[in-house]
């Protein structure tokens, strides 16, 4: 029996027989890890706390290697003080928790992407204007994955199908035109922090949202539509 404690970021959770569940989590240093929480459905249990994108401090035994390790207690590493009670805020966060579900594998083991994630829920939390930031963390976790596309001096289209932004008209179609690129762009260098987001009318963040997903459509096998662009549309108001 080995015992051990891990900080992660709730991805998934599923149900577990009467009480308990199956818990998905993106941890700094071993990658995506699975664990299963008997009884999390009890108030002592404080199953309470497990909610999509939560960062939990988690206390585990593991009987053996072939076993799924066994939560003992959980409390929340970080506690988020707008996020839970704003409904904006909790799309952002389904669309987030989301993507990070399609782009990631069990193998990987990425403290980048998780510190990345980490400090963007707090970002998240306490921005005053959130607007931009889904396509902001979009094209920012493009870099963490390693699919960041390359940006020819004097860009002017979004070339999806070579991954790049270029300065002459790509001779196929599958490419962003010259004034959503140019906000695109604008986007893609502006810090995941900045406050004084470019003010995008709402037809023409869709436009780009869509756009972007598109890329991840290109760069990422197995990329499928989102599920929660509905409740995204609460943060686009």
């Amino acid at each position: 029996m080995q015992s051990g404690s891990v900080e992660g970021i709730v991805l998934q959770k599923t149900n577990y027989g009467d009480n308990g569940i199956i818990l998905k989590l993106l941890t700094e240093n071993e990658g995506i890890k699975s664990f299963i929480f008997h009884g999390a459905k009890s108030k002592k249990k404080k199953g309470n706390l497990i909610s999509p994108l939560a960062i939990l401090n988690l206390r585990y035994q593991q009987k053996n290697q072939n076993s799924l390790p066994s939560v003992q207690d959980i409390d929340l590493a970080l506690i988020l003080k707008t996020t839970p009670t704003e409904p904006s805020k909790l799309g952002v966060v389904f669309f987030m928790n989301e993507v990070i579900l399609q782009v990631t594998t069990d193998q990987e083991d990425n403290s980048d992407l998780f510190n990345f994630v980490r400090t963007a829920l707090r970002i998240l939390d306490s921005a005053s204007n959130i607007s931009n930031f889904p396509i902001k963390f979009l094209l920012h976790l493009t870099n963490q994955l390693g699919l960041g596309p390359n940006v020819e001096v004097d860009a002017k289209y979004f070339d999806l199908k070579e991954a790049a932004f270029v300065k002459h008209q790509p001779a196929h179609p599958v490419y962003i035109d010259k004034e959503r690129t140019a906000l695109i762009l604008l986007l893609f260098h502006t810090a995941l922090e900045a406050e004084d987001d470019l003010k995008i009318s709402l037809e023409m963040r869709r436009k780009i949202l869509e756009d972007v997903l598109n890329y991840y459509k290109m760069v990422q096998d197995g990329f499928k539509n989102l599920k929660c662009l509905e409740i995204l549309e609460l943060t686009f108001h």
